[in-house]
């Protein structure tokens, strides 16, 4: 318990430092915002995407499944509470960006680095099957919540989403035994190597792009994050409670997928549909820097119950 939560302090400590690192480039203008979506696309299209397929190049094993279906099952689960629950405590229809903030979480940007660092490479598996109820969800209620128009929801963004389509790829590696040659097979982990860098890179930028001075006066902020960081993942430790038979590991990678920070698509989908760009802004970065301080309490927490 104690080396757990020491390893899980120095992976939050070094994530936080590779953000300020973020930060700073983005204040001397080493990175532009141009720069730093453009790093952003590289890791939603290029690395996140190989660090899957890498994941799941694992001989098979049916108890794998098992905790693949585990996690999709209770994740989606999860996700659709915490809908219901988002819509009781934000009732208004302009709260939309607000219900989407404490629905969905960084997952891929933020989990993965956690689950490779914390739980081992082999339990990205189940964060990716995690991260498809997330994908789903996101690119049919996400998208409504925000831009309030139902016909931007494509069913076409949904199956050609690089998550969709790397678990796709992962699957039919992990079900056949088939494997790339070794030259493909080095350039998928030197790729999947350089995503935390990247993630918390271009999560430092997102710090440095809004004003710090309107953020912290507006109550919403911490209303959604209140919810996002505490409450929605200590829901989900009591959830994961009533599972002991299920590995610890298995259920930390739901927790850690539940605790992540605001996901990124807040700030994206919010200058994209024309919704409130400093809000989403303001909610991906202002939870991502106190994610630093409540991960840590929230997985340690999971680990004494479990």
């Amino acid at each position: 318990m104690a080396e757990s939560t020491g390893i899980l302090l120095n992976q939050i400590l070094m994530m936080f430092l590779l953000m300020i690192c973020g930060l700073a480039l983005y204040r001397i203008r080493m990175i532009s915002a141009r720069g730093a979506s453009q790093m952003a696309d590289v890791v939603i299209y290029v690395s996140t995407p190989a660090l899957t397929v890498q994941s799941m190049m694992i001989p098979f094993d049916p108890g794998i499944i098992f905790d693949a279906v585990f996690c999709f099952v209770v994740t989606l689960a999860l996700l659709v509470a915490t809908i219901a629950f988002a819509h009781l405590v934000f009732r208004k229809k302009e709260s939309g960006l607000s219900r989407y903030g404490v629905v969905f979480s960084n997952c891929g940007f933020i989990g993965i680095p956690l689950v490779r660092s914390i739980l081992g490479p082999e339990y990205v598996f189940g964060l990716t099957v995690c991260n498809l109820a997330f994908t789903i969800l996101v690119w049919t209620y996400g998208v409504v919540e925000i831009s309030g128009d139902r016909s931007q929801v494509s069913v076409k963004r949904i199956i050609m989403n690089p998550a969709i389509v790397s678990l796709v790829v992962g699957l039919v590696c992990f079900c056949t035994g088939w494997r790339f040659p070794e030259p493909v097979d080095m350039a998928f982990d030197s790729l999947g190597d350089i995503n935390t860098g990247l993630v918390m890179l271009v999560l430092g930028t997102y710090l440095g792009q809004v004003d710090f001075q309107r953020i912290v006066t507006q109550a919403r902020i911490y209303q959604v994050s209140l919810l996002r960081l505490l409450v929605v993942p200590i829901a989900t430790i009591g959830v994961l409670m009533l599972f002991p038979q299920v590995s610890v590991p298995v259920r930390m990678t739901v927790v850690i997928v539940m605790a992540a920070p605001v996901a990124a698509l807040a700030a994206v989908f919010s200058k994209k549909f024309s919704s409130n760009a400093e809000l989403g802004i303001g909610l991906v970065a202002m939870t991502t820097l106190l994610s630093m301080a409540t991960m840590p309490l929230v997985l340690s927490l999971a680990l004494m119950v479990f």
